[in-house]
């Protein structure tokens, strides 16, 4: 007998060397109102993946389908920014710049711990 469950994840991210670090944990209920992101991280989603287990002569054996329900990222304390707002105050040579427009994006947002990310309005959202 193969048993199915959905199990709900919250991927939270925290400030790299290079690129951001990030941790994986497993949530009952995920409200991301509700959600108590750690201190020294800057950003989390939620999503949800289909669990399949069995036991075969005594082992066990498990399989994960692909994410879905994934909803974008949510940036506790962040600021927004436009690409216009970014070219004011840092220049349409700055790397800030060029990284936003060169990856297709109009909106970028300063994290809490001070960086920027590409921000995309349909799916990502600032909490206060």
């Amino acid at each position: 007998m193969i048993n199915r469950e959905v199990v709900q994840y919250v991927e939270i991210l925290y400030p790299g060397a290079l690129l951001a670090e990030d941790e994986t944990k497993v949530v009952q209920d995920f409200d991301p109102q509700k959600f108590e992101i750690p201190e020294n991280a800057y950003a989390f989603k939620g999503y949800k993946r289909k669990k399949f287990s069995t036991t075969v002569e005594g082992e066990a054996f498990c399989k994960y389908g692909p994410s879905f329900d994934e909803t974008g990222y949510f940036y506790p304390g962040g600021i927004l920014y436009t690409l216009e707002d970014i070219a004011t105050e840092w220049g349409t040579d700055s790397i800030l710049y060029q990284n936003i427009k060169g990856n297709g994006y109009s909106f970028a947002v300063k994290h809490r711990a001070g960086g920027f990310m590409w921000f995309n309005p349909d799916k990502d959202m600032i909490l206060s």
